[in-house]
């Protein structure tokens, strides 16, 4: 992540050697928080890779989900990971589910037919990551979930962070754009 760089810093410390090194230690202590929690002290947050595979198996209704991630992380600085679920391969309008630093997920969705997808953010400030899918991009693989209970419909996506309200645009996590568009 791009460290905060005091422009014209070694001249202003030649002309005011404590205001120089005032600058230096404001410098260092916002280039160290930055750090320490993931924000980028100048410039954009930088986007996640799309983590690397996405397992989901189902029976008796439940669906068991893990998502593999083999990319370094640190405590403060690992991503937040999303899942979507859909009634249908092309992901219209998904069902989010936030699953924070976590990268498995358990639920009782009853006896249908789901396609699933994940990816990733680093914050509220970065982008989303590229979507892993189960199975192909291009023709995710059905999971059925099995058992007797069906359970109702999916009710429609209410989407999430700063994307639409109406579920059009997933993929967003917290967002990609600083305001929800309405």
């Amino acid at each position: 992540m791009p460290n905060l760089q005091i422009p014209h810093l070694d001249i202003i410390s030649q002309r005011d050697p404590l205001l120089g090194e005032a600058l230096r230690a404001f410098q260092t202590s916002l280039n160290t928080v930055a750090s320490q929690t993931g924000a980028t002290a100048q410039g954009i947050q930088s986007t996640p890779n799309a983590p690397s595979q996405l397992n989901v198996t189902a029976a008796g209704g439940i669906f068991d989900v893990a998502i593999q991630d083999n990319l370094p992380s640190q405590v403060g600085v690992a991503p937040d990971y999303f899942l979507e679920y859909s009634l249908t391969p092309n992901f219209i309008a998904p069902i989010v589910i936030h699953l924070g630093p976590a990268r498995n997920h358990r639920a009782n969705l009853g006896n249908q037919t789901l396609y699933w997808r994940t990816y990733s953010q680093n914050g509220r400030a970065s982008q989303p990551s590229g979507k892993t899918y189960f199975g192909p991009f291009r023709a995710p693989t059905p999971v059925v979930g099995g058992g007797s209970i069906t359970g109702p419909n999916p009710l429609a996506s209410a989407g999430s962070g700063t994307a639409p309200t109406n579920g059009t645009r997933g993929g967003s996590g917290y967002g990609v754009l600083p305001v929800r568009e309405q």
